[in-house]
């Protein structure tokens, strides 16, 4: 319900339109500010359908299975924060938009391809299952060492990248920002 009309019509101008090179199709939620076919009426070689209301939990690829494996992460950053006393504040704004850039840079790597495109089939839209996968507990939290992988770092590491497979603590991953 935070997405007004006049988001959606900066976000089709800035984020859309530059990233449309062939024949796409969008799938939009039902809230009425997404679904509203004057934002997307201009657009050549463009379509998009609106997942009808109460359905998005069954027909939606973020929320059929990847969601849940993205607030792993997030979980795992915010429960090692609190009980280890670590003076960062989590809900502060830049804090939180470097939490979600460092998340969704771990979610594109390769290693979640087949993870991804299983929510796609899992949703119907796709019609081969794509086999076995591994999802975010498998690659980002089965750790083999007892410490953060930097030279000369004491701390326990909390997450394995997904890109270079190193294990950080909180410190190496999150304040000295581990993107790839």
């Amino acid at each position: 319900g935070k997405l007004t009309s006049s988001l959606v019509t900066y976000w089709r101008d800035h984020c859309l339109i530059p990233n449309l090179s062939s024949k796409t199709l969008l799938l939009v939620d039902s809230f009425p500010s997404h679904a509203n076919p004057d934002v997307y009426k201009r657009l050549k070689d463009f379509s998009f359908r609106v997942i009808p209301p109460k359905t998005t939990s069954k027909i939606q690829p973020l929320d059929v299975y990847f969601n849940r494996q993205y607030k792993m992460i997030l979980r795992r950053i915010f429960n090692h924060v609190r009980p280890d006393d670590i003076q960062i504040n989590l809900a502060e704004r830049n804090n939180v938009i470097k939490l979600h850039s460092l998340v969704h840079s771990q979610m594109k790597s390769k290693a979640f391809e087949s993870m991804i495109k299983y929510a796609w089939y899992r949703s119907g839209y796709l019609k081969t299952d794509p086999g076995p996968f591994q999802n975010v507990k498998d690659v980002c939290f089965t750790l083999e060492r007892d410490k953060c992988c930097v030279e000369n770092c004491i701390n326990g590491q909390i997450i394995c990248c997904s890109w270079c497979q190193q294990e950080l603590c909180f410190v190496h991953f999150f304040v000295n920002y581990h993107y790839h």
